[in-house]
């Protein structure tokens, strides 16, 4: 069984991308690409976890952030030194950081184009703003976002406690040096950065949350 700890490792990043069910999440966007695939409920479940996962992994904001992303922001986005930016508007410190941005590689951006426009439209009987949806068409809770990253992550025979906030720590004990920006990328305070590394200066610009997102978690996953 695999033992909790409470940061990923590199080795368990390369075994989460090439587990079984991540390898069939990418080959179902593939199909879904070039044809009408009518999707079970377990292919559509492990496309929209293996999405959420990864943008967990690149981003490390608050699940609430990824529960809350509606469509008309996703299809807002804006091109930002060579990665996407998509800003969300509800989330749990926005009244006092404003919007919080998820950035999207391109790859991983291409992943989300396809799910968007040719798999959410099979799944969504009815008018949901949000962008990621359960299969009956509802939207998902905070923590039911947490458990779609701590099935993907079990599938992929690793340990399923995997939390946001681990993801977190881990970008703070990889890269301490720049605790500021990926405070802004996380939409909280630097004192409580802090907690895992030293006070560094804030800054509140999106490339500074691009870098934090290069430099991190997305240099390892």
């Amino acid at each position: 069984m695999m033992i909790l700890t409470d940061s990923l490792t590199p080795d368990q990043s390369q075994q989460f991308k090439t587990s079984k069910v991540c390898l069939t999440a990418v080959k179902l966007i593939g199909l879904m690409s070039t044809e009408d695939h009518s999707m079970l409920q377990t292919e559509y479940v492990t496309v929209r976890n293996l999405l959420i996962a990864t943008i967990a992994f690149t981003n490390a904001n608050r699940s609430g952030v990824l529960a809350n992303m509606t469509l008309e922001e996703f299809n807002k986005d804006r091109v930002v030194d060579g990665h996407y930016v998509v800003s969300v508007s509800d989330h749990k410190t926005a009244a006092s950081y404003g919007l919080a941005k998820i950035i999207l590689p391109t790859s991983l951006y291409s992943w989300m184009i396809i799910y968007a426009k040719r798999i959410r439209p099979h799944i969504a009987s009815k008018v949901i703003p949000e962008l990621f949806i359960t299969w009956r068409g509802d939207s998902l809770t905070s923590g039911q976002v947490t458990r779609c990253v701590q099935s993907m992550w079990k599938k992929a025979e690793l340990w399923d406690d995997v939390t946001f906030n681990v993801i977190r720590k881990t970008i703070h004990s990889v890269r301490p040096e720049i605790t500021a920006p990926l405070a802004d990328l996380m939409c909280h305070r630097v004192s409580t950065a802090q907690k895992c590394c030293q006070l560094s200066e804030r800054e509140k610009n999106v490339c500074s949350s691009l870098k934090t997102a290069r430099a991190g978690i997305a240099k390892q996953y």
